[in-house]
């Protein structure tokens, strides 16, 4: 909730704070998006070479 505060506090500042606070939160959003989404494409990459081994190894 501290983000939208502060997204609140910079607008009040004028034009220009608001923009930098819109751009900021933006760029806190897409990083959080590709931190998640690398996880997710190491995890989905681990369990398809270990299903794969598998197959191959005939366990």
């Amino acid at each position: 909730m501290s983000r939208v505060y502060g997204w609140i506090l910079s607008c009040g500042l004028g034009f220009s704070g608001c923009w930098l606070a819109g751009y900021w939160f933006l760029v806190g959003w897409f990083a959080g998006w590709l931190v998640a989404g690398g996880w997710l494409l190491v995890a989905g990459l681990a369990g398809w070479l270990l299903g794969t081994g598998w197959l191959v190894s005939g366990w």
